[in-house]
């Protein structure tokens, strides 16, 4: 069994391993990472007060980075869905000022000529 020393160092390498694939946007590395922290924090017994403050810094870092990456995730994906129906459909605006949508899906027929 490994003390304590090695655990919190290797638990602090993984979080800057992990910092630095947030940072490159590499967040399909992430799950496995999560399951080697996991294995790390299961094995700890009881961290000084020095190495909790350094881990919680550094848990907090990575806390903030995973949270911008997911609001990214998702703006990007309004975004799809914004595209996605302004292709289906066309906004306007009347005379009177009122909206009016305009449904632009092109009806496919296939025409046989002989």
């Amino acid at each position: 069994m490994q003390n304590n020393t090695d655990l919190i160092a290797k638990l602090q390498t993984l979080l800057d391993e992990e910092r630095s694939l947030l940072l490159q946007g590499k967040l399909d590395a992430l799950p496995d990472l999560l399951e080697r922290k996991r294995d790390l924090v299961e094995g700890l017994g009881e961290p000084g007060e020095a190495d909790l403050t350094d881990l919680h810094s550094k848990l907090t870092r990575n806390h903030a980075l995973l949270n911008s990456a997911m609001e990214g995730i998702q703006r990007v994906s309004e975004r799809l869905a914004t595209l996605k129906r302004m292709r289906l459909s066309l906004e306007t605006y009347d005379s009177q000022g009122h909206r009016q949508s305009l449904d632009t899906r092109a009806v496919s027929r296939m025409e046989k000529r002989a």
